[in-house]
């Protein structure tokens, strides 16, 4: 089904998702100091006090060549010193070998000898690995797209945790100090036994059957022969578990917006936003002279992402590192399909899934005694 009508008629400032609203709480939404793209949803978000809380996302693009830009001076710096190093490591070895040879132990004429290193090379070097071995990307800021709160707004602190056995940690030199002490214990009480109760004990001893089962398990090929010969008995393994804090898991974050355009103005805009948020999401194959479809591709833009109250930062709420966006699902046709007269459909359901790209420990939360704000 399709509306021939021309709503932009209906709004009498069809340009106001872009105009600047000098005298608004939201003013600092529509400056574009940055000379950036930017669309914003409702058209009113600037103008109407009940919505005075917005969610900004920017778009980070990779940026020129910045500081941290290897150069061709790095590499020969790193060569230089690693040459020097490599002929004063040689001279000293050569010394050292002459020094024990004549009689000078080893550590003194280690301690004497001494290898000539360019301090300078050093420093270079480590510039140079840090640069290297950094995944960092120089970035710049290319759009913002300014929306409503949605209805949703949580976060979960995943913290990941391992379960640990000590029993099989510590291994079978655990396991003989305990059947040690256990024999030994029993060994005190066999001093009235006669050789059928002794064969008896042993039988049930759980120590006993573990050491059995396990010869023959690796002898005959057995399966778990072992767990089957203690349960006989009414015994199993205590696996003594512990947990193990191991690492801080990647927040992730939900948003779902209902885009209902009043105006051909609005329509442009939703449609924009939407084009926004699956152009930066995605990444693009780098082509070569022969093959379109290239080795390498180019890794899927970046996304800050800011909770706004009354054009300031919220600092009631958490804050939200960098972040990639993982999943997009848009629906065009979330009451049933229809469109306007020229395709544009008259309401889009949004939604967009990002994870974060940064760790979140206790100086980013900060100090709840001393600190407002914090992620």
């Amino acid at each position: 089904m399709s509306f021939k009508a021309d709503l932009s008629i209906l709004n009498p400032s069809p340009n106001l998702s872009v105009q600047v609203m000098d005298k608004s709480p939201l003013a600092a939404l529509y400056q574009n100091k940055y000379n950036l793209a930017q669309y914003v949803y409702p058209r009113d978000l600037a103008s109407n006090p009940a919505r005075q809380h917005v969610i900004r996302f920017t778009t980070l693009v990779p940026a020129a060549r910045g500081p941290n830009a290897i150069t061709e001076q790095d590499f020969t710096s790193v060569g230089d010193f690693l040459k020097n190093t490599y002929n004063a490591t040689e001279s000293t070895v050569k010394t050292v070998y002459e020094s024990v040879k004549n009689g000078t132990p080893f550590f003194t004429a280690l301690s004497q000898a001494s290898i000539n290193v360019d301090k300078q090379g050093a420093a270079q070097l480590g510039q140079f690995i840090q640069k290297f071995g950094s995944t960092a990307i120089d970035r710049r800021a290319a759009e913002t797209i300014a929306l409503y709160i949605p209805d949703n707004v949580n976060v979960q602190y995943g913290m990941n945790y391992a379960d640990v056995s000590l029993t099989d940690t510590l291994g079978k030199p655990y396991f003989y100090a305990q059947a040690g002490a256990s024999l030994f214990d029993n060994i005190t009480d066999l001093k009235d036994l006669s050789i059928s109760q002794l064969l008896s004990k042993a039988a049930n001893d759980p120590y006993t059957r573990a050491l059995i089962s396990e010869k023959l398990s690796g002898k005959f090929g057995f399966g778990d022969l072992r767990g089957l010969s203690l349960n006989a008995v009414g015994q199993a393994f205590n696996p003594q578990l512990q947990v193990l804090f191991t690492s801080v898991g990647f927040r992730s974050f939900q948003f779902d917006f209902t885009l209902t355009p009043y105006s051909q103005a609005e329509a442009d805009t939703i449609y924009k936003i939407v084009k926004t948020f699956k152009y930066r999401a995605a990444p693009e194959i780098v082509p070569n002279s022969i093959f379109a479809q290239g080795l390498f591709q180019k890794v899927p833009d970046q996304f800050m992402i800011e909770f706004i109250n009354d054009g300031l930062p919220n600092n009631k709420i958490h804050k939200i590192g960098t972040c990639v966006l993982t999943n997009i699902n848009v629906d065009y046709a979330p009451m049933g399909w229809a469109t306007f007269g020229d395709g544009n459909p008259v309401q889009t359901k949004l939604t967009l899934q990002f994870q974060e790209i940064e760790i979140i420990d206790k100086t980013k939360i900060g100090d709840p005694t001393t600190t407002n704000g914090g992620y």
